[in-house]
């Protein structure tokens, strides 16, 4: 699939998509992220800028990532380039 074949004129599948999602761990602790399908996510702090530090492969901020990843980017949930 190419760019264009989606409805909104973007596609989720090229290097040149970028997406914000979040969610909520186990915690309750939300966690925040732009996601590019070439580069993966980059972990946000709460005003949105970058985190110095990415959370470790163990953090929860992995399982609440996957679960949006599996929902909106691979199931083909997003459609506006939002989340």
């Amino acid at each position: 699939m190419m760019c264009n074949n989606y409805d909104c004129d973007y596609c989720s599948k090229c290097s040149h998509a970028v997406f914000f999602g979040d969610g909520l761990d186990t915690n309750g602790k939300k966690w925040q992220w732009t996601f590019n399908p070439r580069f993966g996510p980059l972990f946000l702090r709460q005003d949105r800028t970058e985190m110095q530090r990415q959370p470790r492969q163990a953090s929860k901020a992995w399982e609440v990532f996957e679960i949006w990843h599996n929902n909106k980017i691979l199931a083909g949930g997003i459609k506006d380039g939002k989340r």
